[in-house]
């Protein structure tokens, strides 16, 4: 009997419920349509920042990730085999930069070049692959010598050379401005370090989206830390996380104003104003919210966007040509 009456009632304003029906179609489609697309533009996103540079997962022993010291590095033995995985070793110092009479300080990765989507067209050998923004500041070109000044274990000075046969651009504004690349074997050099060490191993998946919780699965003696780039990226990671909640919301929203509309037209008796408001609030929450998720998404990922790394204006040095 209730079911009859319900029916028999949506029918008699045939207008009114079929307009209705169509606008809530039609806005839920849309808002399916603009969730995905927001997943989309964040999983580009996300791929495009971390695919190049940070990786999806690290792994590095327990505090690395807060001060990078040279000294919190590891044997190849000390992890089990990650064959499962796209995996990347690799090895971090940090120096000065000298290209003839220009310097300028940075780090330098050891790495093996065909595992780096940045870099893996280049040949590494001896030489070095600098980012855009750092040959720009030490105004050098492909074939120009680099040399790294900095200090090894042990303390003492320790620098290493070698010509310049790339030059890449990671769309990142820090990176490119302070990351040098080049082989295992001149890192260790540099440092001093042991044969077959390691400071850090980047795992890259399909989905970064999954990356906390393979994370949590993977598993690793107490003397190492597993990281996702959400451990790295947390305001990215909140506004991602948000919008699984948009739904949900703007659906209690929906039915709360509906209803509180509803209730006043009864009222007045003004049915139009009704049809308009649902009209409205169906189709324009996602369209506004479209447009709030670009703005934002924009200024997240500008050139102050993802890191809160602020770089000083670097300072250009005239030094003396003496290597």
């Amino acid at each position: 009997m209730i079911w009859k009456l319900a029916f028999r009632n949506l029918w008699r304003n045939k207008r009114r419920t079929v307009l209705t029906i169509s606008v809530m179609v039609m806005g839920y489609s849309f808002l399916v349509i603009t969730i995905d697309i927001y997943e989309a533009l964040f999983l580009m996103s996300i791929k495009a920042t971390t695919d190049n540079y940070l990786g999806h997962i690290t792994i590095t022993k327990k505090g690395y990730s807060k001060d990078r010291s040279i000294y919190k590095f590891f044997k190849t033995g000390d992890l089990p085999n990650f064959s499962g995985f796209n995996t990347s070793y690799r090895v971090r110092g940090f120096g000065l930069f000298v290209c003839g009479k220009n310097i300028y300080s940075g780090e330098v990765l050891g790495v093996n070049f065909e595992r780096e989507p940045l870099i893996k067209s280049f040949k590494g050998d001896d030489g070095f692959v600098i980012g855009k923004g750092l040959a720009k500041i030490l105004e050098c070109s492909v074939g120009d010598s680099l040399y790294v000044i900095g200090n090894s274990l042990n303390g003492s000075f320790s620098t290493i050379g070698g010509v310049i046969n790339g030059i890449f651009s990671s769309g990142d504004r820090i990176v490119d401005m302070r990351t040098v690349f080049t082989s295992f074997e001149n890192v260790r050099e540099f440092l001093n370090l042991p044969d077959s060490t390691f400071h850090e191993v980047v795992i890259r998946l399909d989905n970064p989206l999954k990356s906390l919780d393979v994370a949590k699965k993977i598993k690793v003696g107490e003397d190492f830390e597993v990281k996702s780039w959400a451990n790295y990226m947390p305001v990215l990671w909140f506004y991602m996380r948000m919008w699984d909640a948009f739904g949900i919301i703007y659906d209690v929203l929906f039915d709360f104003f509906l209803r509180k509309e509803e209730r006043i037209c009864n009222v007045n008796g003004d049915r139009g104003k009704e049809e308009v408001f649902v009209c409205f609030v169906v189709l324009g929450k996602p369209v506004y919210g479209v447009f709030q998720f670009n703005n934002r998404l924009n200024h997240l990922l500008g050139h102050n966007g993802l890191t809160k790394i602020q770089p000083n204006r670097y300072i250009q040095l005239r030094i003396p040509n003496i290597l």
